[in-house]
């Protein structure tokens, strides 16, 4: 019995390469196959799972260099070679960056050569498993075809020329992700179909061959289409694009480093990582409509707010059509010896107090709610108008001293600049602020309303007209 499993063995071509070996290949390729569907599905993709695809692509290498002994053994040595390099620059990175080793980091991303071990592994493992006989078509062309998709997205992505953020984001999410996606199901259909040949053709192996001197031919046939479908992207894609792996993961094109530490420019990492690209340019897009979307519903609010009627005609009325979003509330300051800190004047302890407005000598201070835009309305009077509470939730007024004859209202942090109100020129003037919250599709708080009413008038006493009360 032993004789006849012994005949067998040696007639299917297999007496020279132990099942075990082949078992802990297809395991493997197996293994990576799983990381794989995580980055086609875009699941999340921690450090650790880049780290997990290193050592499985290290173990591939290892794997495949035992079982392709029909091989010569220089390409098994270059094989081996490369295949160890790429691996260990890649978990050599990875380890260091999750430990924040930066110099580490980029001593092994030096180490990966931007990814052309890789490429250079994939590419003989393919031309390899052409020659074996144990691998169909379908694992050798899935493979040829996921090194040669990308290449076909690179062509694609360098003839788009778009002057609109819109039409990028488009060409980005529809045509180049589709096609990064399918070059990664086709790596996917490469590993799970050079696992599933492994075990379903052992007759088809090719035994070892002695050594004979090597007759230099063209490939022809297959392997000439084969050889040019894998070696052509070699040339012609950036190397980068595979530097990884079959799938980057997002956080990894923003922690792309040059050699001197600084972070790659965001168009460069456009060029490296395709995905990352269009994430990227979708997200622009998707967001710079919500700001838009956000905009036009603010500007809508203060479109809405009612226009304050005066009770007797002021000298100028300024109406500001586009909301204002001070983080800080609004300011206006003067060269004066007290300076436009309002810390170390004391401005914010005196505001603190009435809870809307104070004011020194050359500096006032206006408080609003920092996470509601407002709608501002300015008036100047010749004298004093009439106070009005009604619609009001809080009502104040102080007197203001102006050395230099300039009472300009503004944001400090976004730089909005409102009218000056100092229409006497230097000089007292009373200012009255009201304030208002007004309400929209439901909310009670939708924006606020601020009246400033500026006049003529001595006096730095402060008048509350009305305390603050709720919507």
């Amino acid at each position: 019995m032993r004789l006849l499993r012994f005949i067998r063995r040696h007639r299917s071509g297999r007496s020279g390469e132990p099942d075990g070996r082949v078992r802990r290949l297809r395991t493997a390729l197996y293994a990576n196959g799983l990381l794989q569907t995580i980055g086609l599905l875009r699941l999340p993709s921690p450090w650790w799972v880049d780290v997990a695809w290193a050592l499985g692509w290290l173990a591939l290498v290892v794997l495949f260099h035992g079982v392709l002994g029909g091989a010569s053994r220089t390409l098994r040595i270059v094989l081996l070679v490369s295949g160890t390099v790429g691996a260990a620059g890649s978990l050599g990175e990875e380890v260091s960056e999750a430990l924040d080793a930066r110099f580490a980091a980029r001593f092994f991303d030096a180490v990966e050569l931007q990814g052309w071990p890789w490429l250079l592994w994939l590419t003989l493992i393919l031309f390899a498993q052409a020659r074996d006989g144990r691998w169909g078509r379908i694992a050798v062309w899935s493979g040829a075809a996921s090194v040669a998709a990308p290449f076909v997205v690179v062509l694609l992505r360098s003839g788009v020329v778009s002057v609109s953020v819109s039409d990028i984001a488009y060409f980005h999410g529809y045509v180049l992700m589709p096609l990064t996606a399918i070059s990664e199901a086709l790596q996917l259909v490469w590993l799970a179909r050079s696992a599933h040949d492994l075990a379903s053709s052992p007759a088809r192996a090719v035994p070892r061959r002695e050594p004979r001197p090597v007759r230099f031919r063209l490939p022809s046939g297959r392997w000439l289409l084969t050889v040019t479908a894998t070696v052509v992207p070699l040339l012609a894609l950036p190397a980068a694009d595979h530097a990884r792996g079959p799938f980057t993961s997002r956080d990894d094109c923003p922690r792309a480093q040059s050699a001197t530490g600084e972070y790659i420019p965001a168009s460069t990492l456009d060029e490296i990582c395709l995905r990352a690209a269009a994430d990227a340019m979708v997200g622009i897009a998707e967001e710079e409509g919500q700001v838009l979307a956000m905009q036009v519903e603010e500007q809508r609010k203060c479109n809405a707010v009612p226009r304050h009627r005066p009770l007797i005609t002021p000298e100028s009325v300024s109406v500001i059509r586009k909301p204002i979003w001070p983080e800080t509330g609004l300011e206006a300051y003067e060269d004066t010896p007290t300076g436009s800190d309002a810390f170390d004047n004391g401005l914010y302890d005196l505001v603190a107090e009435n809870g809307l407005v104070a004011a020194l000598p050359g500096h006032m201070v206006i408080s609003t709610d920092s996470e509601f835009r407002i709608c501002v309305t300015l008036e100047t009077y010749a004298r004093r108008p009439p106070v009005e509470t009604e619609g009001w939730h809080h009502v104040v007024e102080v007197g203001y001293r102006s050395p230099t004859g300039e009472i300009v209202i503004r944001d400090p942090m976004s730089g909005t600049v409102l009218p000056d109100l100092a229409f006497r020129g230097a000089g007292d003037y009373r200012i009255r602020v009201h304030h208002a919250w007004f309400p929209w599709k439901g909310e009670k708080y939708g924006t606020q309303r601020l009246l400033i009413m500026v006049y003529p008038g001595r006096g730095d006493d402060v008048v509350v007209h009305r305390a603050k009360t709720g919507p």
